[in-house]
């Protein structure tokens, strides 16, 4: 018979392993699943020991982050090689220690063309991308369009005097942040439907189209009318190739990706013409990925313990979207930005009937 101080170590033990294994699960895609395309991980887990998790594949390349139960991440497997893939999570307490590993095994199969005929996903840091006009002729034409009151904006191209009128080319940021060369191609020379006109930017800049897609819906509904940051201080309404001050307020952001103009010298081409809207974030994004954000510089994602611009190109990607909002690294609000987007990246709205 074992001693009771035996079977105290003993239920000791196994609370310990259970507490280990059964804090958190990952519940969707199902072990041995076949999956495609963009493929949403869900993982339920104890909120009440369990406050973040990360999302590794394989030998632990990094997915993405998550704060909220039950945590979701979104893993575009149409760049991973086809073949069975190890997707595991870290389970973090309060005082970030590992306290759990859930994993399963799936099966990508992603067929030429995934996504639809042409699809434009993220590229490395530094990859070689093409050029506006190459990207002008890849985006196959579609006459889906929500948004018929975007009309306007969607044939509207700035010209190279406009943009020169307040230099643009030699100021485009305000805090001067990221070098000027990096949005020297910035020049909204595309027209076409608001959904095309996100496919040529994210063909220009190698990024996600459908994560594309979700920024525009979280910050517009796709609606290029839109207009955010509402201030009442005159300080906060003016700066040096922009006047917003109305005598009472003014709005800082503007169109589908919500473009700050307090911060960006993008008036008035990012709220009259949808191309520049988005052809302006996309070289915001990929400067970042491209380690040029230097008010980023030294900043760690807590996940993974990486600091800015290191990390696999998810990491990085994913850093700069949540940069976008918050202007920082992986920080809280950056994440619940990450997390919106994501959201919306799973629910697809833009497909949905009523959108």
């Amino acid at each position: 018979m074992l001693s009771s101080i035996a079977l105290l170590g003993t239920a000791q033990l196994s609370w310990a392993v259970l507490q280990t294994t059964q804090r958190g699960k990952i519940v969707a895609p199902k072990e041995g699943k076949t999956v495609s395309g963009n493929v949403q991980v869900t993982v339920r887990a104890d909120r009440t020991f369990i406050k973040s998790a990360a999302l590794y594949r394989d030998s632990g390349d990094y997915i993405g982050a998550s704060t909220a139960v039950p945590f979701r991440f979104q893993w575009n497997s149409v760049s991973t090689n086809n073949g069975t893939h190890h997707l595991f999570v870290k389970l973090m307490n309060r005082r970030q220690v590992v306290v759990g590993t859930p994993a399963v095994d799936v099966n990508v199969s992603n067929a030429a063309g995934a996504g639809g005929n042409v699809f434009f996903s993220t590229q490395a840091p530094h990859a070689q991308l093409p050029s506006g006009a190459v990207c002008a002729n890849e985006v196959p034409y579609s006459s889906f369009e929500p948004r018929p009151q975007n009309a306007t904006a969607n044939q509207t191209v700035p010209s190279t005097a406009a943009l020169n009128s307040h230099n643009f080319y030699s100021q485009p940021l305000y805090s001067g942040s990221v070098p000027a060369s990096d949005f020297s191609l910035v020049d909204g020379n595309y027209t076409g439907t608001t959904d095309m006109i996100i496919q040529w930017a994210a063909c220009k800049w190698g990024l996600d189209e459908d994560v594309f897609r979700a920024i525009a819906a979280n910050e517009s509904w796709w609606k290029q009318s839109t207009a955010g940051d509402h201030r009442y201080s005159q300080s906060q309404c003016e700066r040096q190739y922009w006047n917003g001050w109305n005598g009472n307020s003014c709005y800082q952001s503007y169109g589908l990706t919500q473009v700050k103009v307090y911060d960006f010298n993008a008036w008035p081409e990012a709220n009259t013409s949808t191309s520049f809207n988005v052809d302006f974030i996309g070289a915001y994004i990929r400067a970042c990925m491209n380690g040029d954000s230097s008010n980023l510089d030294g900043q760690v994602n807590n996940a993974t313990g990486n600091t800015y611009p290191n990390g696999s190109t998810n990491e990085v990607f994913w850093g700069c979207v949540g940069g976008w909002y918050s202007g920082q690294w992986y920080d809280s609000g950056a994440q619940n930005y990450i997390s919106n987007v994501q959201a919306l990246l799973d629910s697809k709205p833009w497909l949905k009937p009523g959108f």
